[in-house]
């Protein structure tokens, strides 16, 4: 009984191994369409091989060669169901599924769309997921819309889905629709995923998201205020920029106050010149040349003046312009 329950673990053992290492297209290597462009086909009869290297190869290739409507993408779609896990050189592992998805999501082929939301809501595997999502964002089809949406309940405070409501939240932003804003804004309060929230609002850029934002600007995580700063400078709204200049002012992580100085910088509004030139007055033991250079920087950008890194020179241009920014200091 012993040897039998030995022979029928290795014959399972070697089955799987079989199965993990010949995993391919379902169409028959002899139906491939004759009419496909050679350096296309080379690719496809690719993904046949029981080499999991040359089949991962040939789903980069695929990726970078195959456009919209080209016959290969029905083989890619097959390829979804390949879960050997492979890596090339030093790059993160992963299935050889989860790269067919992004090479679909990368295409933007509508064919996709149907099997990678039956994917999402099937696969246990959360880099799979988080790849699918990745590849549905990527296609820009609003069909997508709405199962992202539904599918962060299942995933924002659930351990290991860290990627995949990364994944649902950018994907999101960059659909830059409004019916995703209610889903987002109770995520600005997330402990780490509460920046990506911000900066996808921020691409999608309803007011209704200012204050939630803004709210973030308070927390004790740097990065998370960092990514408020960030969100805010896209806002063309008053509020914006006396916020950013509060935080330049008051906070006290480096990282952060040179992130706001330089979104000043790039916003260009005249208000933040008193402000940068007090900042560069005060002495910082955190910081260093780099720090003034990009105060000086903000202040050429907002003002057209170059006065360069000298502290002093600012200050005197000051006393002697300021006037013109009457109202503003």
């Amino acid at each position: 009984m012993k040897t039998m329950k030995i022979i029928v673990t290795v014959l399972l053992l070697v089955s799987f191994t079989v199965v993990a290492a010949h995993a391919q297209p379902t169409t028959p290597k002899d139906d491939i369409p004759k009419d496909i462009p050679a350096d296309v086909r080379e690719q496809i009869e690719l993904l046949y091989s029981s080499d999991a290297k040359v089949r991962l190869e040939a789903l980069f290739r695929l990726e970078s060669m195959v456009e919209v409507n080209s016959p290969a993408v029905p083989f890619l779609i097959e390829m979804l169901d390949d879960n050997e896990v492979i890596s090339l050189e030093d790059a993160p592992p992963e299935t050889l599924g989860g790269r067919a998805a992004r090479a679909l999501g990368e295409i933007g082929d509508k064919r996709a769309v149907e099997p990678l939301l039956e994917l999402m809501s099937s696969t246990l595997d959360p880099d799979m997921r988080s790849n699918v999502i990745i590849a549905l964002g990527a296609t820009g089809d609003i069909r997508v819309l709405e199962p992202l949406i539904k599918a962060l309940d299942g995933v924002k405070n659930v351990d290991g889905e860290e990627l995949a409501l990364h994944s649902i939240i950018n994907a999101l932003g960059n659909f830059k629709d409004k019916r995703a804003v209610d889903a987002l804004i109770p995520l600005t309060k997330h402990s780490w995923a509460g920046g990506s929230a911000a900066l996808a609002l921020a691409e999608i850029g309803d007011k209704r998201a200012l204050d939630p934002i803004i709210s973030i600007l308070s927390v004790d995580n740097y990065h998370l205020r960092k990514a408020a700063v960030s969100a805010l400078g896209k806002f063309k709204e008053d509020i914006v920029v006396e916020q950013i200049i509060n935080v330049m002012l008051t906070d006290e992580a480096p990282y952060v106050i040179l992130h706001a100085v330089e979104e000043l910088g790039d916003i260009g509004d005249r208000r933040a010149v008193a402000p940068l030139i007090k900042l560069i007055s005060l002495d910082h033991d955190q910081w260093n040349d780099y720090y003034y250079s990009c105060a000086t920087l903000a202040l050429k950008n907002i003002t057209g003046q170059d006065l360069g890194d000298d502290t002093a020179n600012w200050q005197k241009w000051w006393e002697e312009n300021k006037g013109k920014y009457k109202g503003n200091e």
